[in-house]
């Protein structure tokens, strides 16, 4: 069960949410955006569990890379969870195009600080275990999901 509107208004005390954007509707979350408030609602259990880990990950980076970082919080609902955080500061970058070479140049830069900060972190500032990770794995699950519950619904005569 996925939480209604009225009952995310009803527990975050915010009615702005009634009257909110949706900016994605995703495999995994509907995201409201409040003009302030972004609301995430998780559409499946898998989505719950990374949205929990995601939120962990987020708390564990806030102030350890140059941009900002959301500091998300999960709230729990009598139907299941959402997380919410305050709407960082800029504006969404939809494409390139009319961006001057001079700001390509100055968003390229700060992209590359962005990961090269990221990726020098130490894997346990992200309470993350070191352990061997096949990569693979979430596509021989989504295979195997495919097989048993997709092609025993394709007709016969289909190649």
């Amino acid at each position: 069960m996925r939480p209604s509107i009225d009952e995310i208004v009803s527990v975050l005390g915010r009615l702005e949410i009634l009257s909110a954007e949706v900016i994605d509707t995703g495999q995994n979350n509907h995201v409201l955006d409040t003009g302030q408030l972004i609301i995430r609602v998780p559409r499946h259990d898998g989505a719950c569990r990374d949205l929990l880990r995601e939120t962990k990950v987020l708390a564990a980076l806030a102030g350890r890379l140059p941009l900002p970082v959301p500091a998300a919080s999960v709230v729990t609902l009598a139907s299941g969870i959402v997380a919410t955080h305050t709407k960082l500061p800029g504006t969404p970058l939809l494409d390139l195009a009319g961006m001057s070479d001079t700001r390509r140049q100055q968003l390229a830069s700060a992209l590359a600080g962005f990961l090269r900060a990221l990726h020098a972190l130490p894997l346990d500032t992200l309470g993350v275990r070191n352990e061997a990770h096949d990569p693979l794995t979430e596509w021989r699950d989504l295979f195997s999901d495919v097989v048993e519950k997709v092609l025993p619904l394709v007709p016969a005569d289909i190649e």
